[in-house]
């Protein structure tokens, strides 16, 4: 409803104007603040960049939120390492925002890296390595790699099932983009 939409804007604004608040504590905590209260600084602004982000692409402001987004897997990566779960999941917000503004290349990269990276974080079968494996496997298929995505979905539903169960609704989704690539594949008949 566009009350919805007017309060959506609203908070985005207050977002807005939060970042740059922490970000301008960020700035000013260097010298004067001891390093624990500059690192909660440091937290406490990438957190709100991360809920801006997130909120710019669910009003589908993709440009607006790419940067943001860009910005918190630098950072994440640079204080928490390149594997850590926390940038993986970042990386995975950059990529579902770059493939829903541009559907580019760059997007099938990010969630590769993600999906490889909790592969070898997590392991094969938690749940976030799944999802992202699926992630990734949409990706494969919205760019024609048919192939490549009913593969990682083959994957997906033998390791989904075993540790999610098979009604769990991650099974569900993955077993209806096999069924889907398959389709494409003409392995099955009408």
């Amino acid at each position: 409803s566009a009350a919805a939409l007017r309060a959506s804007d609203r908070l985005l604004c207050r977002l807005e104007r939060e970042v740059q608040c922490r970000e301008a504590a960020q700035d000013a905590s260097g010298a004067h603040r001891s390093r624990a209260a500059a690192v909660a600084t440091e937290r406490s602004a990438a957190s709100a960049r991360r809920l801006l982000a997130q909120g710019l692409c669910a009003r589908g402001r993709q440009a607006e939120a790419e940067p943001l987004w860009r910005r918190c897997a630098a950072d994440e990566e640079l204080r928490l390492g390149p594997h850590h779960a926390r940038t993986l999941a970042t990386l995975d917000g950059l990529a579902a925002c770059v493939a829903a503004s541009s559907g580019s290349e760059e997007a099938d990269l990010l969630h590769c890296h993600s999906y490889l990276g909790k592969e070898a974080t997590l392991g094969p079968h938690h749940p976030s390595t799944l999802a992202s494996a699926n992630n990734f496997a949409a990706c494969l298929y919205a760019r024609g790699n048919v192939d490549g995505a009913g593969e990682i979905y083959s994957h997906i539903v033998a390791g989904a099932r075993r540790t999610l169960g098979p009604d769990n609704p991650q099974v569900l989704t993955s077993l209806s983009g096999l069924a889907t690539c398959v389709a494409d594949q003409g392995l099955v008949e009408d």
